[in-house]
């Protein structure tokens, strides 16, 4: 693969090799394993009196420990820190965040901290370029999630983009500097072919 040089570059007329090889064990993803304090999982998620420390037992939770954080609310509600600290792990399962509150305070809290449903990040995330580069990044790191995502977008996609080469170039090239949602990128990058 290659790329040109692009504008300013000084008068370079070859194309410039791109390397396009991912080493295998670079674009695995493989979840560290952090051991739990002294207290074990549950014992320092309840032992957490501050969002600092609540946040450092929260450390220790992999994807196998949310079923046991789950359990553990069921059985005895989790602290207030525990309960944010875990709710804003982007790979909280849905049904264990929405264990820790509904409230319209709850709501607004995930919300100015960024913390949003894939329906709403799809539909409202900005700039297009960020949305779709924590969606791809998000098929390694939470392919569940992204793929609820992918599937919000598919008909889109499908409607607006499908097979149509000029479309797809539009596209990329309108997603640098484009600044509305990811819907409205796809949908103008779909107009502006139809023209």
């Amino acid at each position: 693969m290659a790329a040109r040089s692009a504008g300013s570059a000084p008068a370079a007329t070859a194309p410039l090799p791109v390397s396009v090889r991912c080493e295998r064990r670079n674009c695995a993803h493989t979840e560290p394993d952090i051991p739990a304090g002294p207290h074990g999982l549950v014992g320092g998620l309840r032992e957490a009196r501050t969002l600092r420390s609540a946040r450092a037992a929260v450390r220790a939770v992999s994807k196998r420990d949310w079923a046991t954080v789950a359990e553990a609310d069921r059985r005895e509600p989790l602290p207030g820190f525990a309960r944010w600290a875990l709710a804003e792990r982007i790979d909280c399962p849905p049904e264990v965040r929405a264990r820790f509150g509904s409230h319209r305070e709850f709501t607004n809290r995930f919300r100015e901290a960024g913390i949003v449903e894939p329906r709403e990040y799809v539909e409202l995330g900005r700039p297009p370029a960020d949305v779709l580069a924590v969606l791809y990044f998000g098929t390694k790191l939470f392919p569940h999630r992204a793929g609820e995502a992918a599937a919000l977008l598919a008909p889109l996609v499908r409607a607006e983009l499908g097979a149509n080469l000029d479309a797809w170039a539009a596209l990329a090239d309108l997603v640098p500097e484009f600044a509305g949602t990811v819907p409205e990128l796809v949908t103008t990058s779909g107009a502006v072919t139809r023209e």
